[in-house]
């Protein structure tokens, strides 16, 4: 999505469903001023509102995460978006044809879920599974096993450093700067 805000995402996708701004207000239970204020990027909905607005996009709800700024994939959105190209692939479709054989009406669709910036519903994850022949379990876990594969080699490196001789002049600021994030997670 690159330079587009969560705003532009949601009236792209507002349109897309045929949707007046009257009609999501509605849908959302805001006002008008409200929805045409987030898609201006001058306020953002509740997490509650966004997470309403995922399903009915049919997108993953990380895409609206922030605060109303520059869209960045979550890892697994990209994991998922890369296994998808993957079996695509193996399959010998182009986006056009896996497009039409899960119902999208154009490979834009395909194209954005291959690089995580769109979901996908559940039907159509199944329906997916089906045409590849493998369990949707085995498909979303192949999506998984590609983001723990990376952070391994994190945590190797990590391994290596503490084990080493000579510390990095930087290791004592990543030591506190992780005792922080895990104090900050464990303290939600």
């Amino acid at each position: 999505m690159g330079s587009s805000t969560i705003g532009s995402l949601i009236r792209r996708e507002r349109r897309r469903k045929k949707l007046s701004c009257k009609e999501l207000a509605d849908y959302l239970n805001c006002s008008v001023s409200q929805v045409i204020n987030v898609e201006k990027s001058v306020a953002n909905f509740s997490k509650g509102k966004r997470n309403s607005l995922a399903e009915l996009f049919e997108i993953d709800a990380g895409l609206l995460e922030g605060d109303n700024i520059n869209v960045v994939p979550s890892k697994q959105a990209v994991s998922f978006g890369k296994t998808i190209k993957n079996h695509r692939k193996l399959l010998r479709l182009t986006q056009t044809e896996l497009a039409e054989e899960l119902g999208y009406s154009n490979s834009g669709a395909i194209s954005l879920i291959e690089q995580g910036k769109k979901g996908m519903s559940k039907k159509k994850i199944v329906k997916m599974a089906e045409l590849c022949d493998v369990h949707v379990a085995e498909l979303l876990q192949q999506a998984t096993d590609s983001i723990l594969e990376k952070e391994t080699e994190y945590v190797n490196k990590f391994i290596f450093l503490a084990k080493s001789k000579r510390k990095p002049p930087i290791w004592d600021s990543l030591l506190s700067l992780i005792d922080t994030a895990v104090k900050e997670i464990t303290t939600e």
